[in-house]
């Protein structure tokens, strides 16, 4: 939303000399780079602290896995049959 890095090098002076393509993710900034306008990483700017990539990875296989098991003892099938659809009244169904 912030094409031209206007509200980044406002707000956050330490990236003002990066170039806006560099904005997006500092941390990226090849250490060339970094050093020739004066914002190390880690150093000038804080590094980040999550790794985004790695935690939705993590997150996105832990998630199949807990799929993966309610699939195989039947309670996903259990679940949507009691909570899931909606063509018969609740008083009807079986618990």
């Amino acid at each position: 939303h912030d094409a031209t890095g206007a509200f980044v090098r406002k707000w956050v002076p330490e990236l003002c000399a990066l170039s806006n393509a560099d904005l997006i993710r500092p941390e990226r900034t090849p250490m060339m780079v970094q050093q020739m306008t004066g914002c190390v990483i880690g150093r000038d700017y804080p590094a980040p602290i999550v790794l985004h990539e790695t935690a939705s990875a993590f997150a996105r296989d832990r998630m199949h896995t807990v799929k993966l098991a309610a699939q195989r003892s039947g309670s996903a099938l259990r679940v949507y049959d009691r909570h899931g659809s909606r063509k018969t009244p609740l008083n009807a169904r079986t618990r």
